[in-house]
């Protein structure tokens, strides 16, 4: 299965040892976790901006979800879909992954 995984998933795998870090353990293990440049900055942003993170330390989280995942390049999408635009790029990345 291939899997992409939300910027707010991924902080909550990084910040605590809850559900979200046990779903990234699985996904990570048993499927293919596709990501987008998007979602690795945009994750390194509220790391240092919501968590008080140093940019090294967000540059380094980056880095290992980087490492663990297949770093696809998302086109955006021909119209928007999501009320949120950021979440277009989530799904830009799912598409780009299939």
């Amino acid at each position: 299965m291939k899997i992409v995984l939300d910027t707010n998933v991924l902080l909550a795998a990084l910040i605590a040892r809850g559900f979200s870090h046990q779903l990234l353990e699985h996904c990570a293990l048993r499927h293919t976790l596709f990501t987008s440049d998007f979602i690795l900055e945009e994750t390194q942003e509220k790391l240092i901006e919501k968590f008080g993170y140093s940019a090294d330390l967000a540059a380094e989280a980056a880095s290992v979800l980087r490492s663990r995942m297949k770093v696809v390049s998302a086109s955006k999408l021909e119209s928007p879909i999501c009320r949120d635009p950021d979440d277009d790029n989530i799904l830009a990345a799912a598409i780009s992954g299939k």
